[in-house]
């Protein structure tokens, strides 16, 4: 399994977090914003490559005027041969509620996932699928409205 460390995960969250909102795709993608997070564009202007201490892939969504609603990153990924991806969400789910409490939305049928409030007031989002445990970042401009 590769898998982003626990620390990685919430550095990486508090590092997003902290970026002055909003930002459109061109300043995120041409500016210091990605930079500054050790990231350089792979290929699209919407997906970037990470550093070391950081997710290796991040995606970020833009809404219809061009401002970045989500950013998407892949947290672990299983081998061929490895175990269900559970375990390694629970660790990533008692991480985040450790560093913000308790979160405000967990699912368990279909897809799980958890939600927290981040202090900043954005929205962090841990998905479990079959294959990847995957954070989404939604900025101040794109958080969801749960049911």
């Amino acid at each position: 399994m590769t898998a982003l460390s626990l620390n990685g995960f919430l550095s990486w969250v508090d590092q997003v977090a902290a970026l002055d909102w909003p930002i459109d795709l061109e300043t995120f993608s041409g500016r210091a914003a990605a930079a500054s997070l050790g990231w350089n564009r792979d290929g699209f202007p919407w997906r970037f490559a990470g550093g070391l201490t950081g997710p290796s892939t991040v995606v970020a969504l833009p809404d219809s005027s061009g401002v970045v609603t989500v950013l998407s990153c892949t947290l672990a990924k299983a081998d061929s041969a490895d175990k269900p991806l559970r375990d390694c969400f629970l660790r990533y789910e008692e991480a985040g509620t450790r560093a913000w409490g308790a979160p405000f939305r967990v699912e368990v049928e279909g897809p799980r996932y958890v939600a927290w409030e981040h202090p900043s007031g954005t929205v962090v989002e841990i998905i479990l699928g079959s294959d990847v445990v995957i954070a989404r970042f939604f900025t101040p401009q794109g958080t969801p409205t749960y049911e």
